[in-house]
Formats: structure tokens, C-alpha cells, sequence
């Protein structure tokens, strides 16, 4: 049997086996990066990164005003989070330590340091929010008044340091500091009851204010709308308190 099979392919000549390869693919078509463009990043890593938001690290959400997915969170702190309740008036403000941009250079930021001054947190959803973006501008030009009076302005959201770097750069310059609450994710932001659990931006931080009095103790507190821009005026009179 083996020489008759032999015989046929020297008779037919040789005979050629096809294996199919496997496909390889490249990047999906409709992810592009901010100038409309095919990112020129492995196409794994491109899936992460929404288009318009630069240097961050989501996950993919059926509700597109989901940036972030608490499933990733261990489960402890998804409960936290759940059951954090909101700073009030007259409360200590936690102290906190985070990565921060200030004045264009990467530093890290401790509240305890800033004891004997009055601070303005600045809790804000994403950096390339218009809102956002209106907010911080405003801060830096009011920034002479809120330093004659002993005090600083801090913004905290949960966006990358690499994020914040590329955004202060192209809106800046900032010159106060500028908090990376990416990791361990929203740690701060559960701390003051500012971390949205659900809906739109769910793991990303509310738009509130803080104003911490030179003790560290909160005197004034407000969460805003998603696009309304908090104005200094508000707080300028408890700043200036002798």
C-alpha cells in the first residue's frame, strides 16, 4: 500500500499541503485617535483610550458616560464608596497624600503640609471638560487675591498624571497644584463623599468646592451641575476672614 502511494506522487509529481494562517488584524476602523487618524499603538492598547480624552486608561462602557467601572474596584472598597457619606460643615477635612502637578512640575502633594493656610478643593469630573477647563483658568487669575489672603487653591479629579500633564500643558499654565486621584482609584474622592457610583461619569469625581479654614476644618461646602462653573465670589469672603 505504502509503495503504491509512493509510485502516484512520482507519477503526479509532488503534492502541496495549504495550512490555513491565522488572520492577523489590525485596528478596528472606527477607533481613531484625536486627529482622526489610525493611533499608531498596538490596537489592544488604542481600545483603551477614549479618542477625546487623552492619556487615560478606561475601560470600554455600554453607557458611554461611564468612564470608569467600579467592577475593577476590590469589593471592600465598592462598599465604601457606597456607604461614604458626604463632608459637612464643620467636619476635619481627611488629610491626603497625591501625585500632583504644580506649576508644570511633578510633585507630590500632602494636605498636612498646608496647615496654617486656608485651602479651596476643587473636586472636578475630567480635565478636558470645557467646564473644567473655565474653572481652572479662572482660579489662575484670581490666584494673586486667594494667595494675599494666606490661602491656596488645590484641584483634585480623577484623571492620570500623564492626563494632566498633557492638558495643564495645553491650557496653562497652572500654578497651583493640580491632584491625580487615579490610583488607587478615587481614594480621595470616597473620602469626601465625591465619588459618583452610578450614571453618567459613574467612577469619575462630582463638581464640588471645599473651603478648609487654617485648622483644617470644613466652613463651606457645595456640589455643582456636571457643565456649571463654580466662581471663587463665593468663597473669597471666608478666605478673607481675619
Amino acid at each position: 500500500m505504502l509503495r503504491c502511494r509512493r509510485q502516484r506522487r512520482r507519477l503526479h509529481g509532488t503534492v502541496s499541503v495549504r495550512t490555513p494562517h491565522a488572520e492577523i488584524r489590525g485596528p478596528p476602523a472606527d477607533i481613531l485617535d484625536d486627529s482622526g487618524r489610525n493611533p499608531p499603538l498596538d490596537w489592544k492598547i488604542a481600545r483603551l483610550a477614549p479618542g477625546s480624552l487623552r492619556f487615560s486608561v478606561a475601560r470600554a462602557q455600554r453607557n458611554p458616560g461611564a468612564r470608569y467601572n467600579l467592577r475593577f474596584m476590590p469589593k471592600e472598597r465598592v462598599r465604601g464608596v457606597l456607604e461614604s457619606g458626604l463632608m459637612s460643615v464643620g467636619d476635619i477635612a481627611p488629610d491626603f497624600e497625591l501625585p500632583a502637578l504644580i506649576g508644570g512640575v511633578r510633585k507630590t502633594f500632602r494636605l498636612s503640609e498646608y496647615r496654617g493656610k486656608s485651602l479651596v478643593l476643587a473636586f472636578h469630573p475630567f480635565n478636558w471638560q470645557e467646564a473644567s477647563i473655565q474653572q481652572m483658568v479662572g482660579y489662575q487669575a484670581h490666584r494673586p487675591r486667594v494667595l494675599a489672603s494666606n490661602a491656596e487653591m488645590v484641584a483634585i479629579n480623577v484623571e492620570s498624571i500623564m492626563n494632566t500633564t498633557a492638558w495643564e500643558r495645553e491650557n496653562g499654565p497652572f500654578d497651583f497644584p493640580l491632584c491625580s486621584d487615579f490610583w488607587p482609584h478615587g481614594e480621595v474622592c470616597v473620602r469626601y463623599g465625591m465619588l459618583r457610583t452610578s450614571g453618567t461619569g459613574a467612577g469619575a469625581s462630582e463638581r464640588a468646592v471645599f473651603v478648609l479654614n487654617r485648622g483644617g476644618q470644613v466652613v463651606f461646602q457645595k456640589i455643582y451641575a456636571w457643565e456649571e462653573v463654580p466662581l471663587l465670589d463665593e468663597v473669597f469672603p471666608l478666605l478673607e476672614k481675619p
